[in-house]
């Protein structure tokens, strides 16, 4: 949006430079005709023509504003009835309820009311401020941190949007007084923040958001009540400072505001002797405030409001009836919350008769009020639509919306070191923890999305450990990252943050490489002590879980850091303060439109899923999606087994079966081609001698990686270890010895030796005739030795090494007992032939079992959200959060078909998309033939699309408890599931090409 060009430009490099303007330029401002208020214009024919059939008690009454609440009981509609019917009120202010319930009674309102109602909402962060089943938006200091003013006045749109669909006019925002004390008890995290540029191009912005969408805005709270230490709820607030001050702070935003065009004006219950030094006067009462300052002095042409008549900031003072006519008396339009109609039109007869106030100039503001209602097309009423009123409310851009806000004013407020984004995972050990709750927070388990850590609880932990044991806990890890919750919004609480929590991350600050994240308004970093010992600094302005969730991601790179603080921070951090950080890793979004994504689809996963379950396809599993490098779509669902007894979650971790092939061996094949280990037209027999005299000989690489080199499909390698169900002894033993040390199962220790039969069995296997399609398993165990031998290192130790730990892959493994505990970890099969029990942390694949657990066909255990890492390192073309892992060459070249399609669909080592049969293999009718992938045995599946940036796993354990249990493949689940998604994106782009048109 390039609305603000010329004086906003100016004052943005003013602000930057933290200059002041000069007189000379305030006054050059100031003499500017103001642009009139849009409603101004209005046709007088209807207002002219409406305004001649009231008597003069309808016309005091056009200018009464009474409160109106959608979750009162039956004698307040009663009451409003009664207002309406008999005394004809001008408007209405809604207060708190029920979207719903609002559009009823303003739909029963209007029916009564002889000219249509000016409804008015109190809705600076939306509807969310008053009724319930809406979006949530934050106030405006979180805002004011934003550096793109365009997401202002989106937001400004959207509010509009919202306002209009519950029938509101008037939108009591935003709020422009500048907050300069910490200690503002009323307007503090209300306000932009201390900088009046800042105030004034977001206000702005805000304002053109509501106007052009024909929502009447409002400034306030004239003329400025960012400097007090009272609530005007309950008593009077005084200001002391001078006219000059005002003028150049106070003002200021009023002053640009009016010049822009703005239709409202708010006048606050302030006492500002430098006005009106009237003992006790309230600015909404003073007519040197309203009809002097506002509307002369100003220029202002609107519609000017008084603050709520029933606030302590007048009623201290002034009795009912005689603060209303005191109101008018002093240039006030609209009475808000009028004490009481019938007295109060009694009084401003009563005033008119006595030449206090003129019959011309109760005309003139009626008049000005039929304008307002004729700009916001109340000429031609029509009654609101409940139809659909949920779904509009809360629809994808009103969600995203409130993501976006967020994620652009999230702080980092320093970074000595520049840690942000965590880089070189491999190298880090991390602790969480968090003050303020006790329990686990969202910012934890989201920081789990993207590493490894040790979560800690400090209410639970000081407890535990005490305090001095806790900080040496903590002090062994390479970063700390604390949060802060369970914060309040009140400087009067200390923002919600104890002495005990403040004293605590001093002496961890001291101790550790500590990244802080304050949960809380920026002011409260003024109470935490010896603040430059803390390395990493994050402001996120509110505890809310959307923020919890895209402040984790900051640090580890799913988001990028763009916001600056809107006040300063005592003489520690100035106004502006703040640094960018770059978006490294995948992204995590509740609203599956920003990916690209029509969600509407997803309803079509889900209950592809859930009959899945019904049906008794698997017991449990996961399902993640990824599209433009955002992840849309995550879901755990089910048990771990048919007992129902532990329900699967995100970080549960599956044997993967022959995904392994493409998630480990594959990797580690590319890495050694791409450093020139071998040729893909090479020989195998050439790097693995145990070949080198056999039929195999020479097999190539290519032929093997596509299936084509005459393997046998696979090799029942247990079968010769067993007679009549009995397991040889000669074979296996219940303990572990030197002899007996490879580990199949649970209490089942294979002898060493007979791995030499198994390789033997592979090399004197017979052949398929070369050249015809076979999918094979052998070649991936001889890959494992071809791997193992040239780095010198095991399978396992190099795939973490070089991928996993530094992807942050901290699940994908193999051996998942040696890291975890078995409530994570998944079970598969209960084997009652071979292994003769319910396989529980070990291998299914029977081969891989019999070589400990390890190999390149089968062994890899892992979440799906960890697989989503690894599939967009290839995606990516062989990087991810700035490390390079593959050469993107070698990853096209392996991932493209090799042959023929329709007679084999593989890439090297990848299945792929069959181009006229989607009944083979796992592509969907509507991938792409870039697409790559593969299944597993066990129930699992990985998918790749460049075509449509388009990452998708699916984990589960199908063959729990019997292998013999299809019917996932008979229900073609996963394929389902994948094309849903892919109309998901083709819906999507469809939409969004003709919205773009």
């Amino acid at each position: 949006m390039w609305k603000n060009t010329g004086i906003l430009l100016f004052t943005i490099v003013l602000s930057l430079a933290n200059l002041s303007i000069s007189d000379d330029y305030n006054e050059k401002i100031y003499a500017d005709s103001p642009k009139e208020p849009p409603f101004i214009s209005s046709d007088s024919l209807w207002v002219d023509s409406v305004f001649n059939t009231f008597n003069n008690d309808e016309k005091i009454a056009q200018l009464l504003m009474v409160q109106a609440y959608s979750n009162k009981d039956q004698t307040h509609i009663n009451y409003i009835e009664r207002l309406i019917t008999d005394y004809k009120i001008g408007g209405l202010i809604f207060m708190q309820g029920g979207p719903g319930r609002q559009v009823d009674l303003i739909n029963n309102y209007q029916s009564l009311s002889q000219v249509p109602l000016l409804i008015a909402m109190d809705a600076e962060w939306s509807l969310s401020m008053r009724l319930d089943s809406t979006v949530y938006y934050t106030r405006q200091m979180l805002l004011g941190a934003i550096q793109d003013n365009d997401l202002i006045y989106e937001m400004g749109e959207e509010f509009a949007r919202q306002l209009k669909r519950v029938g509101v006019h008037v939108n009591f925002a935003p709020v422009v007084d500048v907050n300069n004390n910490p200690e503002n008890p009323v307007i503090n995290d209300r306000s932009f923040g201390e900088d009046k540029f800042n105030v004034c191009i977001k206000s702005l912005n805000y304002m053109e958001g509501l106007q052009d969408n024909h929502i009447l805005a409002t400034a306030k709270h004239f003329p400025g009540h960012g400097d007090t230490d009272t609530d005007s709820h309950k008593s009077l607030p005084s200001i002391f400072h001078n006219r000059q001050r005002l003028d150049s702070l106070e003002l200021y935003p009023f002053r640009y505001l009016i010049d822009k065009g703005i239709s409202c004006v708010m006048v606050a219950h302030l006492f500002v002797p430098a006005i009106d030094s009237t003992e006790n006067l309230p600015t909404t009462l003073s007519p040197k405030a309203v009809n002097g300052m506002l509307k002369k002095d100003l220029g202002f042409k609107g519609l000017v409001f008084t603050d709520a008549l029933n606030m302590g900031g007048v009623t201290k003072y002034f009795k009912p009836g005689e603060s209303d006519v005191k109101a008018l008396i002093a240039g006030n339009d609209i009475l808000l919350f009028p004490n009481d109609v019938e007295l109060v039109i009694s009084e401003v007869k009563k005033a008119i008769e006595n030449g206090l106030i003129s019959q011309e100039e109760i005309d003139e503001k009626c008049k000005k009020v039929l304008q307002a209602k004729y700009w916001a097309g109340l000429n031609e009423f029509e009654p609101i639509s409940k139809d659909n009123l949920f779904e509009d409310l809360n629809n994808a851009d009103a969600r995203l919306l409130q993501q976006k806000l967020i994620e652009n004013a999230i702080t980092l407020v320093k970074d000595e070191n520049n840690m942000i984004p965590l880089r070189r995972l491999d190298t880090l050990s991390i602790a969480t923890i968090v003050f303020g709750t006790n329990q686990s927070s969202t910012f934890q388990t989201r920081l789990k999305y993207y590493a490894k850590t040790d979560d800690y609880i400090f209410n639970n932990d000081l407890i535990k450990y005490g305090k001095n044991e806790l900080i040496e806990k903590l002090s062994s890890y390479d970063i700390v990252i604390a949060g802060i919750h369970g914060t309040s919004r009140y400087p009067s609480r200390d923002f919600g943050i104890n002495q005990q929590t403040i004293n605590f991350i001093d002496s961890l600050a001291k101790e550790t490489n500590l990244i802080l994240d304050v949960f809380a308004n920026p002011y409260s970093l003024a109470k935490l002590k010896n603040i430059n010992e803390i390395e990493t600094l994050i402001v996120s302005y509110n505890d809310w879980t959307i923020t919890n969730d895209l402040s984790a991601q900051l640090i580890f790179g799913g988001i990028g850091a763009k916001g600056r603080l809107p006040v300063s921070v005592g003489s520690v951090f100035e106004y502006g303060a703040g640094q960018d950080s770059e978006a490294i890793r995948l992204k995590y979004t509740s609203v599956p439109e920003e990916a690209g994504v029509d969600s509407d689809y997803l309803r079509l996963v889900d209950s592809v899923i859930d009959a899945g379950l019904k049906a008794g396809a698997f017991p449990g599993g996961q399902v993640a999606a990824s599209r433009n490098g955002i992840v849309f779509y995550q879901r755990s669902f089910g048990y771990h087994t048919n007992d129902k007894e532990i329900a699967v979650k995100d970080f549960d971790i599956f044997d993967l079966a022959s995904v392994t092939k493409v998630s480990g061996t594959l990797a580690a094949l590319m890495k050694l081609h791409g450093e020139g280990v071998f040729e893909l037209d090479d020989k195998l027999s050439d790097y693995v001698s145990l070949i080198d005299t056999t039929n195999k000989k020479d097999m190539k690489f290519r032929d093997i990686l596509t299936h084509r080199a005459g393997l046998k499909s696979w090799i029942p390698f247990y079968k010769n270890t067993i007679t009549d169900s009995e397991r040889r002894k000669e074979v296996y033993s219940s303990v572990r010895t030197d002899t007996f040390s490879i580990q199949v199962a649970d209490k089942m220790y294979m002898n060493l030796f007979y791995i030499d039969t198994i390789y033997k069995e592979i090399c004197v296997s017979d052949l398929n005739p070369y050249g015809t399609y076979v999918y094979s398993d052998l070649g991936f165990y001889l890959f494992a030795l071809l791997i193992e031998q040239e780095t010198e290192m095991s399978l396992p130790d190099y795939l973490d090494k070089t991928f996993y730990s530094k992807l942050g892959a901290w699940t994908t493994g193999y051996h998942p007992l040696d890291r975890f505990s078995p409530e994570v970890v998944v079970p598969t099969e209960q084997d009652n032939i071979f292994r003769q029990q319910l396989l529980h942390g070990y291998v299914h694949d029977q081969g891989a079992a019999m070589l400990g657990g390890v190999s390149g066909n089968a062994g890899l255990f892992s979440s799906a959200n960890d697989l989503l890492k690894v599939m967009q390192m290839y995606l990516n073309g062989g990087t991810y959060a700035g490390v390079d892992y593959l050469d993107y060459e070698i990853i096209d070249e392996f991932t493209k078909y090799q042959f023929n399609p329709v007679t084999n669909r593989r890439g090297l080592g990848f299945d792929k998309k069959h181009p006229t049969d989607t009944s083979k293999g796992i592509g969907s009718k509507s991938s792409s033939g870039l697409a790559f992938g593969h299944g597993g045995y066990t129930g699992t599946m990985v998918w790749v699309d460049p075509e449509y940036d388009f990452v998708y796993i699916f984990n589960s354990n199908r063959v729990c408890p019997s292998a013999d249990n299809w019917k996932i493949i008979k229900l073609n689940i996963r394929t389902e599931i994948e094309e849903a998604f892919y109309q998901s994106f083709i819906s999507y782009d469809k939409k969004n090409k003709s919205d773009k048109k």
